[in-house]
């Protein structure tokens, strides 16, 4: 698929940052009115990105939220919050041995079932090179940290776009964590979600994470192929906000 981008590149790039934003928040904890009401831009936020051109599966994806989030009397906002939030423990966290999905770290899907494992050690350098920060102690190849570390990326290399620099080294750290870190694993777990939850919600979610990830290198690449190589800046770390 050819992805038609018709906005400045520096607005894409601090879209992409936000759906990894608003992606990582969701892995992060049980949604509330807050995060419901900022699903409920996913239609204006990703048409924008790639002007109608979604993925079927991000579609699928948004139409299983959106039946999820529509009011009636069996359905309303007290209600679905707490199902959804009753739901997220067993799904997110392994709660349910025998029922539950493996917990989302990088490491227990591709090492073996270990948290803790050698992918957990190069997320974690890679995180130590931007001089970024774990807390709460949580292990560093957490979904939803390496999502918000992608958010990061994209945020630097808006900032490098509206001031003018070169962001070649910057979609090649976007590229790179991509296919090293998120593609190998996230289709698998995406699929464990849409078998083992009980709600349209996640179900969903787990869609337009799949697609999302498939669509975004696509995005990546077709930046790579457009962006001049002549005066590529030889960025060094850099601290996160």
């Amino acid at each position: 698929m050819t992805v038609g981008i018709e906005i400045a590149e520096s607005e894409l790039a601090l879209s992409r940052a936000r759906v990894y934003g608003i992606l990582a928040a969701i892995y992060s904890k049980p949604v509330g009115d807050a995060e419901l009401d900022v699903f409920r831009q996913w239609w204006l936020i990703l048409v924008e990105l790639v002007q109608g051109n979604l993925p079927e599966l991000i579609i699928c994806g948004l139409g299983k939220i959106q039946s999820c989030l529509e009011n009636d009397d069996s359905n309303t906002p007290d209600k679905r919050e707490a199902t959804l939030q009753s739901e997220f423990l067993p799904l997110f966290r392994g709660l349910r041995r025998g029922t539950s999905p493996p917990p989302p770290y990088e490491s227990v899907w591709v090492d073996g079932g270990f948290v803790y494992g050698p992918s957990a050690d190069r997320v974690g350098q890679k995180y130590r090179q931007f001089n970024m920060r774990i807390l709460n102690n949580e292990p560093p190849d957490h979904l939803a940290l390496e999502l918000y570390f992608m958010r990061f990326l994209c945020e630097k290399e808006a900032e490098a776009r509206s001031s003018g620099q070169a962001v070649q080294h910057w979609l090649r750290e976007e590229e790179d964590f991509l296919r090293e870190h998120l593609a190998p694993w996230l289709p698998a777990f995406c699929e464990s979600i849409r078998k083992s939850c009980e709600t349209p919600f996640y179900s969903g979610v787990a869609d337009i994470t799949e697609g999302w990830i498939c669509l975004d290198q696509e995005i990546i690449k077709g930046l790579t192929e457009t962006e001049p190589l002549e005066g590529v800046l030889d960025v060094g770390p850099t601290t996160s906000r």
